[in-house]
């Protein structure tokens, strides 16, 4: 990826959490009651997402070429990030409807788990659209759990509300960038084609010595 590619990414990942968390932020006092932040708090905590949404991102760009080099192969590769996405998830899903030592139900944060899941599986659908079926499950698995990890100590609030404007606006900065990626970066160039271009270099060479 380019300095000037990366900027483009890095700035309107920015830019959609700024406009994200205003229309989420309105969207939920239209329907969950008052927020109690200011339009300018709004726009903050969006840049913030935003900011860390990028890094989340290439943290697991480094951790997607690192693993690719170690398992060699998709499957395996592929299927431990499966097996990383059901721990996640049955941490905040399952443990979520059970009492913590307080004797409290975390049902906010199991459906915010669910709600992540799904709008996950919807995005590695319209990435396979995009480029191929490989590029299923590390979209699902950086979609699910890249956004929870992220929303960090969002989860352990009491508050539904302040739960999902932080993981819907992460989860709309990640998708911009899964869903954009595959444009910002240059394809390798292919062996065969490096063989054809210099054979087709030394073709007239060759056909002159035979005159």
């Amino acid at each position: 990826m380019t300095i000037r590619n990366w900027l483009f990414l890095f700035f309107t990942t920015l830019a959609l959490g700024g406009v994200a968390a205003l229309l989420i932020g309105f969207l939920l006092e239209l329907f969950m009651g008052e927020m109690g932040l200011s339009l300018s708090q709004r726009l903050l905590a969006g840049l913030l997402f935003g900011a860390v949404a990028q890094m989340g991102f290439f943290a697991y760009l480094i951790f997607n070429w690192v693993a690719s080099g170690f398992f060699r192969k998709d499957f395996w590769f592929h299927t431990v990030q499966v097996l990383l996405l059901l721990l996640v998830l049955g941490e905040v899903i399952v443990f979520g409807y059970m009492a913590d030592t307080a004797g409290r139900i975390l049902v906010p944060e199991a459906l915010v788990g669910s709600i992540t899941l799904v709008v996950g599986l919807l995005v590695a659908f319209w990435k396979t659209k995009l480029t191929n079926r490989r590029g299923f499950v590390p979209a699902l698995f950086f979609m699910v759990v890249a956004t929870l990890i992220e929303s960090g100590t969002a989860l352990k609030q009491d508050s539904l509300m302040m739960m999902l404007y932080t993981v819907l606006t992460l989860l709309v900065c990640n998708a911009w960038q899964i869903l954009w990626i595959y444009r910002l970066v240059a394809p390798p160039k292919a062996e065969g084609d490096k063989s054809r271009k210099k054979k087709s270099v030394g073709a007239p060479a060759a056909a002159g010595s035979k005159k």
